[in-house]
């Protein structure tokens, strides 16, 4: 010291100090469902979406991050708008947490191999996840069903039976004084049983059917809202308007036919993009 007093300085130790560490390493446990690989939508009404949860549960004793990226896009929308969201895409999470990531498909247009490559990474040494998630998307549509036709279900599709359709008058009754409405028939117009959107019917006669006034459809047009909801469609001859085609108006065959336009429900994989659908009457 160079004075009376309290006296205070620091000293700088030029050399090396060594620390001793001791631990164990550990690999995340981490718990994924469903597992890494396929994961096939089935059929996405165009305009709609549809989406996949994947689970994944943090079983280690320590926090760990998670990332999903789209690596690749097999058919894009033509809106320009990703077809695959994917939220959170990111996140951490703390011993025992959990989180759902939902992959989801927003196809603007019909195809049938909308699809992406998605890539899971976690903090821990094992190589990336990959995700093939695909599905087909499908126009909007109706259908006509014929009198015979059952509803038949193949995973989870619907497979009406489809145009034309015949419905045949078969009269015993030679009482020529009968009038009035003869009842021949009805068809269905149905929406699918899978998910879809209202749709609509318009049940057109030809110019020759509307001429002769003989042919009654009831009713003509109208909507469909419900999933699986079909409407009856009753056809009938007006016995009274045959005398428009035959003078006697003793008609041995009449044939008419009847034009429905279609709009809106849902075409599965293995049905054709039918908007119309002629209808027979004999």
């Amino acid at each position: 010291p160079s004075r009376h007093g309290p006296y205070r300085d620091s000293v700088r130790f030029n050399g090396q100090v060594e620390l001793g560490l001791e631990g164990q390493g550990a690999s995340a446990s981490v718990i994924i469902d469903p597992d890494p690989g396929y994961i096939d939508l089935g059929g996405i009404v165009y305009g709609d979406e549809r989406s996949k949860v994947v689970n994944i549960r943090n079983d280690s004793s320590f926090p760990i991050s998670y990332n999903f990226k789209v690596d690749r896009i097999l058919v894009p929308n033509h809106s320009g708008r990703v077809p695959v969201l994917i939220s959170p895409s990111s996140g951490d999470l703390s011993p025992q947490a959990s989180v759902g990531v939902p992959i989801s498909l927003r196809p603007d247009r019909a195809h049938p191999g909308y699809g992406a490559t998605v890539r899971l990474t976690l903090t821990d040494d094992r190589p990336a996840r990959l995700y093939e998630v695909v599905a087909r998307s499908w126009p909007r549509q109706l259908y006509v069903l014929s009198p015979s036709a059952l509803i038949q279900h193949d995973h989870d599709m619907f497979n009406p039976i489809l145009s034309p359709i015949t419905v045949a008058l078969q009269k015993s009754d030679t009482n020529s004084s009968i009038v009035g409405y003869f009842f021949v028939g009805s068809c269905s117009i149905s929406s699918p049983l899978m998910k879809g959107t209202p749709g609509s019917y318009d049940l057109q006669l030809s110019e020759s059917t509307k001429k002769t006034g003989c042919l009654r459809v009831s009713p003509s047009s109208g909507t469909l809202s419900a999933q699986g909801e079909q409407v009856r469609i009753e056809l009938s001859f007006d016995c009274g308007k045959w005398t428009t085609i035959e003078p006697t108006g003793i008609i041995r065959h009449i044939r008419e036919s009847i034009t429905c336009v279609l709009k809106g429900g849902f075409v599965p994989v293995t049905t054709p993009d039918i908007e119309k659908t002629e209808i027979i009457c004999n």
